[in-house]
């Protein structure tokens, strides 16, 4: 499963003021930190400054390239921040978040997505909305084949996101998204599947209990991947689930990461 760090963003406390001072060390110690609990791509978010937010994702991208060489992903619906932060990755196959199946939004972001050779997520809605059945979900699926197709994209550098809502909102959401998930492998196996993990328990207590367990449930069902606020639980759950998934022969990375006293629950 592709983990890709979801903990640079600038609605999470204390990554505005960051952002706003410009404060590398910071930004690098939390790449860092990122990395070191199991992140294999970094994302940048700077969704609540509009005003500055091209300005931002190019310091970030700058910044984090001088010391790393690290995939990255730019979450952002605007097509001239993409921009800015594709054209400073130097790793190869960049993650763009996201298109949908808007077909402005596509014409955009898709010849950004084709020049970079970029990996691209893919949210299940359209300019209308967002679906509420996961049938409804795999029709934006459809009406986004043709224009990845055309661009040239391969359907596994593609990523579908169902589009996780909280549960102290919807309490059906868990069974939904796991529903959609297993849908889309089945019909559309070509396409990978990712979503954005820490959706589905905002506003609720112990965060964590809720967002790990429904992440070994959507890997059960075939997830690819998922952005996640990662902290220092995160990577022994990582660890776990590979092993349980079939990705770590003998359990040689779990025993190892046991011996060396990685493993914290």
């Amino acid at each position: 499963m592709l983990v890709i760090s979801g903990n640079i963003n600038s609605s999470r406390p204390g990554i505005d003021e960051m952002i706003e001072k410009r404060d590398q060390a910071m930004l690098i110690q939390m790449v860092r930190s990122s990395l070191s609990q199991g992140a294999e791509v970094i994302s940048v978010n700077c969704g609540t400054r509009l005003g500055t937010e091209v300005d931002d994702i190019e310091w970030m991208v700058r910044s984090i390239m001088q010391e790393f060489e690290v995939p990255m992903c730019i979450d952002s619906p605007n097509v001239e921040a993409q921009k800015a932060g594709l054209s400073h990755i130097r790793t190869p196959r960049p993650i763009m978040d996201s298109i949908t199946a808007d077909p402005i939004r596509m014409k955009e972001f898709l010849p950004l997505a084709q020049r970079y050779q970029a990996r691209v997520v893919a949210l299940t809605m359209d300019e209308k909305g967002i679906p509420g059945s996961a049938r409804d979900k795999l029709v934006m699926v459809q009406q986004m084949k043709e224009p990845l197709k055309a661009y040239g994209i391969p359907p596994e550098d593609v990523y579908l996101d169902p589009l996780l809502f909280p549960l102290g909102t919807d309490w059906n959401q868990g069974k939904e998204a796991l529903e959609a998930i297993a849908l889309f492998k089945r019909e559309v196996p070509e396409y990978k599947v990712s979503i954005g993990l820490d959706n589905i328990s905002h506003g609720l207590p112990k965060r964590e209990l809720l967002s790990g367990t429904f992440l070994a449930m959507a890997v059960a069902v075939g997830l690819d991947g998922a952005f996640i606020v990662l902290d220092e639980h995160a990577n022994s759950l990582l660890v776990a689930l590979d092993a349980l998934m079939g990705e770590d022969p003998y359990c040689k990375r779990y025993i190892q990461s046991y011996r060396q006293g990685l493993l914290d629950i």
